[in-house]
């Protein structure tokens, strides 16, 4: 039985003919398709598990004000609940998060999930849902659902963006082609479509089924307690010593939420060791008892995850670097890292040309909105926040200073 060849040229597909005599090319008809996303048939997310993975969400981002990441499996042997989700030991730092397999809770709990991992959900703090460089390098190699959840601080007006990777194929799908719908919204379409024009109660169950997956439950805070048991399974890097020297340098006299609040601890409070150079968990509670202060640099370091990294403020960047800075290329916020975006930002408190535009004006708005909203227990003003960034951006240089690279 001979198998059939085929040849693409000029974007055109040609069947390959042979005989005794010659050889040919016959075009084949083949039609355009918009995409060639991988298409999933298997059973779909529970709407109460997706719902239970938004509450940590939200719960997790109030809490770190970091991103925090989830992965999901799926068991072929379970007819009934095949899909299951493991908040993984972590490590978060800002706008980026990585499981944790070194923790000591990693290898114990793996065993308590299924052999196929089948996707992730990570969520990008207040900022939108979409697909990072990042994001997309990483999905290539892992076959699966990858979820992006975005505007974490509207919890019931959240943004969800989906991935899917089968074999070589990637592509962008709709959520709730995957996750199925609220059972009280499943029932109630049941039982209209026999009174109502099928096609618009159609259309009005679609509606329905994006937003309640776009939404953290009602009570959702009262889950604090039921999730706080994986609290200590998400990680921030310790702070250096001088990180320390920088830190205290500006403060401005409250407890510090630096390290218990962001989450720069695990779940425990975190005391210097003036023999190590670096922070330790506390053992004593002589030690809880330490004098920690809020800082410009901490307070700086929370308002560019919740308040610079948004789409808003995010054009107004761009906007900023294309026409005072006349930069040529100028990308988007998830092209860039946070270094990137707070040296910008640091131009922009700092220009006060730019702050008499409509543009700049409007910038400064957004910021002492978000101070307000957030820290109007301290009397910041923006050239406090400038200063905290300054600060910021010098552990940065020097926590890469102190890890030079070897390029023999």
């Amino acid at each position: 039985m001979s198998t059939k060849q085929y040849k693409v040229h000029d974007d055109e597909v040609y069947e390959v003919v042979e005989n005794k005599l010659y050889t040919t090319y016959n075009k084949c008809a083949v039609p355009a398709v918009k995409s060639v996303a991988p298409t999933w048939k298997g059973e779909p997310i529970p709407f109460e598990m997706w719902r239970d993975i938004t509450d940590w969400c939200v719960l997790s981002y109030e809490k770190f004000k970091s991103e925090t990441l989830v992965f999901l499996y799926y068991d072929l042997d379970n007819n009934k609940k095949p899909w299951s989700f493991w908040i993984v030991p972590q490590i978060t730092n800002g706008m980026t998060v990585k499981s944790n397999p070194d923790s000591k809770f990693f290898a114990k709990e793996r065993k308590n999930f299924p052999d196929t991992m089948f996707g992730t959900v990570h969520h990008h703090c207040s900022s939108s849902a979409f697909q990072s460089g990042t994001d997309h390098a990483d999905e290539l190699d892992r076959e699966g659902l990858h979820f992006t959840i975005g505007n974490l601080d509207q919890a019931f007006d959240l943004d969800v963006h989906l991935r899917i990777t089968i074999g070589t194929g990637h592509g962008v799908v709709k959520a709730t082609s995957v996750i199925g719908a609220d059972p009280k919204v499943q029932k109630c379409f049941e039982s209209l479509q026999t009174s109502y024009n099928i096609t618009k109660l159609k259309q009005a169950f679609d509606n329905l089924h994006e937003s309640s997956i776009c939404s953290a439950s009602k009570d959702y805070k009262k889950r604090d307690k039921e999730f706080s048991k994986h609290y200590h399974k998400v990680e921030k890097p310790a702070v250096s010593s001088f990180q320390h020297r920088m830190l205290q340098s500006t403060s401005v006299g409250k407890p510090n939420i630096y390290s218990h609040a962001h989450g720069y601890a695990t779940n425990s409070q975190m005391h210097f060791d003036d023999q190590t150079g670096w922070y330790a968990e506390k053992k004593t509670e002589e030690a809880e008892e330490e004098d920690n202060e809020v800082t410009y640099c901490s307070i700086a370091e929370e308002v560019l995850v919740g308040c610079m990294l948004t789409l808003k403020v995010d054009s107004l960047r761009q906007r900023y670097e294309k026409d005072c800075l006349q930069e040529i290329n100028v990308l988007p916020m998830y092209h860039l890292d946070d270094v990137e975006v707070a040296e910008t930002v640091l131009k922009m408190l700092y220009d006060e040309a730019y702050q008499e535009t409509q543009d700049g004006l409007q910038f400064i708005e957004l910021v002492e909105d978000y101070i307000e909203e957030n820290w109007n227990m301290y009397d910041i003003t923006t050239k406090d926040l400038a200063e905290g960034i300054e600060t910021w951006l010098m552990i940065e240089t020097e926590e890469d200073l102190q890890h030079p690279v070897n390029l023999n």
